[in-house]
């Protein structure tokens, strides 16, 4: 069995790529860059003072995440959130996630829980909206390493690529619900308060799992219906049952 070596929550832009993603991010999150504005190599290049190789490679990256859609022939340009999108993105989280809970280990070992609890001391730090970027950062790696220490390759590969959608959620939350630093540290506590229980069941920790993203779906959804003008959208429950 491999043993995973959890380090320091320290976190360090490693590429000038890595600085300008975290740049565009922003400014979309931030509603800097609004849904469907065009987004030129030049005047990005320009802005950010880098290569226009290093913005094309961002913007690759920016569309893997989806925050930003390329149309063939016309460039790039910030994408069209929708809630339903990010309520199906916390379905499929929850999913995978309490199936990764369940098959690990329990009481998840001392290492796990101090570098976790380290996590999320960071997090009661944060200010909404400046500090978006840094959060993202901060619950990439506390999930990640939950995943991870559940030693599933698969499940860690779906989870990753779900991962990768994490900026859709954060820009969505910004825009239309209350953050704060404590309030989100205590909800990723009780999830490692549930794994560091000796008598914790699988049940347990899948009633958690879900509720940490499920009460987020729910918010999401109901702003979805009653504060859009236009009247209710489709969301990921309509689309499972008209599939």
């Amino acid at each position: 069995m491999t043993t995973t070596t959890w380090s320091a929550p320290l976190l360090v832009d490693r590429t000038l790529t890595d600085l300008v993603v975290r740049g565009i991010r922003e400014r979309i999150m931030l509603g800097e860059m609004v849904s469907g504005q065009r987004l030129t190599e030049a005047q990005l290049a320009s802005s950010f003072e880098v290569s226009r190789s290093t913005i094309r490679e961002a913007l690759r990256r920016l569309e893997a995440e989806r925050l930003v859609e390329t149309i063939s022939h016309r460039g790039s340009r910030v994408a069209r959130l929708s809630t339903a999108d990010a309520v199906e993105i916390c379905e499929l989280r929850a999913m995978i996630e309490s199936y990764c809970l369940r098959e690990q280990t329990r009481p998840i070992s001392g290492e796990l829980r101090s570098h976790l609890s380290g996590i999320v001391e960071e997090m009661r730090l944060l200010t909404f909206p400046n500090d978006a970027s840094r959060f993202i950062d901060l619950d990439q790696q506390f999930h990640r390493s939950l995943v991870r220490a559940a030693g599933l390759r698969h499940a860690y590969q779906v989870w990753a690529g779900i991962n990768s959608l994490l900026g859709i959620l954060v820009t969505l939350s910004i825009r239309y619900l209350p953050l704060d630093g404590e309030t989100i540290a205590n909800r990723h506590q009780v999830i490692i308060d549930i794994v560091s229980a000796t008598a914790a069941s699988d049940r347990d920790v899948t009633e958690i799992a879900q509720s940490h993203y499920l009460t987020l779906a729910h918010a999401l959804g109901e702003i979805d219906t009653n504060t859009r003008p236009d009247g209710p959208k489709e969301t990921a429950n309509d689309r499972r049952h008209t599939s």
